[in-house]
């Protein structure tokens, strides 16, 4: 271990302008990702995005060291130098993300760069559930009453941003119209997750039966905004789960609440609220209960995010997979993990080979719709 500490933070540079580079470039295709490494990263039309981009993910990273050493010193009682080096080298292996833009396959691109953030992140979580040094102190109340405070705050603020977009005339009709007139349609009559825009029901265009369970709110409250509120709601709900699954995965709960504000200001998060209504955010409270549920040893509200999981995208069975082979591996649930792995993987070959291409068959040509490839599925 150096004696300096300072080299920790000096090597954050580099990893922070390479995560960078991959983040601005990550969705280009080869071709156009020769044309601007050639002529350099910091030169060009994304110079000054990817120079903003080295300085922000400089700022994350620091952070997120800072927050594991100062765990790191109070839970093994270990020196500021040998936390900081510590919290700083567990973030060292995310430089190797911009190797990932040497693979051709977008898809798969962004696959491998999430299971080296996973395997990161799984690295830090382990070693910061090391054995404590000494008896921890009784636990604060404040963390858990902040960790709600903020999630609700966040909800608010997420349904001001979609509102303001509404009311300007800038949502999407393609995704929140889409919505909006299949459960106005199943609400009144007219056919259940019928789409006038489409013609069909809207199972031709994803299998979110899901659905379904909003229609008694969209009875009380029909109007496009309903949908928006509970898309806050959803993400920002997952947030309190973050910081309910730190805490009993750690157990410190002021660290625990630094995962919960890092999940509510993420990006990412703010980001996915400006697209109007998707089916895929109102999937993270279910991903983290399934897992809350395993580690309360529940199998009963483990298999019921599951389900919800399955009724809400036809694609879900990825996730419900990771799930199934996560609660044999690490909780020794063998039957439980097997089942949700093989009638998953059924369930996702049964809805892709016969489900959505059967109702996509009622389409006329012409209709407002993305043309499906020849397998039927046109988000494979």
């Amino acid at each position: 271990m150096p004696r300096n500490p300072v080299l920790a933070w000096v090597l954050l540079v580099p990893v922070a302008h390479l995560l960078a580079v991959a983040h601005e470039w990550f969705y280009f295709p080869p071709v156009v990702l020769d044309v601007h490494l050639r002529v350099g990263p910091l030169r060009g039309e994304y110079a000054v995005p990817i120079a903003r981009g080295s300085i922000g993910f400089l700022i994350d990273l620091a952070v997120v060291a800072l927050v594991i050493a100062a765990f790191l010193r109070r839970r093994l009682g270990v020196s500021w130098r040998a936390a900081l080096f510590d919290g700083a080298v567990h973030l060292l292996p995310l430089g190797f993300a911009p190797l990932l833009l040497l693979v051709g396959h977008g898809q798969v691109r962004v696959l491998l760069l999430a299971a080296l953030v996973g395997g990161v992140t799984a690295a830090a979580v382990l070693r910061l559930a090391a054995p404590a040094a000494e008896t921890a102190d009784l636990p604060s109340r404040w963390p858990p009453r902040l960790a709600a405070s903020l999630a609700t705050l966040a909800a608010v603020w997420y349904a001001t941003i979609m509102y303001a977009q509404y009311s300007s005339y800038w949502t999407s009709v393609y995704d929140l119209g889409l919505f909006a007139g299949a459960l106005r349609s199943t609400v009144h009559g007219d056919g259940f997750l019928y789409t006038p825009m489409f013609g069909c029901t809207f199972l031709a265009e994803h299998f979110s039966p899901v659905l379904a369970l909003l229609a008694p709110l969209y009875m009380l409250f029909d109007h496009p905004m309903t949908l928006q509120v509970v898309q806050s709601v959803s993400m920002a709900g997952a947030g309190y789960l973050v910081y309910r699954l730190a805490d009993e995965t750690l157990g410190d709960r002021w660290v625990a609440l630094a995962f919960c504000a890092s999940w509510l200001v993420l990006p990412d998060t703010l980001h996915a609220q400006w697209h109007g209504f998707k089916m895929d955010l109102l999937e993270p409270p279910m991903v983290l209960g399934a897992f809350l549920a395993l580690r309360r040893g529940s199998d009963r509200w483990f298999l019921l995010c599951v389900a919800l999981l399955w009724a809400t995208k036809e694609d879900a069975f990825v996730a419900t997979t990771a799930l199934g082979l996560y609660a044999w591996a690490a909780h020794g649930r063998r039957r439980t993990g097997l089942a949700v792995v093989v009638a998953g993987v059924v369930l996702g070959v049964v809805l892709l080979a016969w489900v959505v291409p059967a109702y996509a068959d009622f389409r006329l040509a012409g209709d407002y719709v993305t043309r499906f490839t020849e397998d039927g599925y046109k988000f494979s």
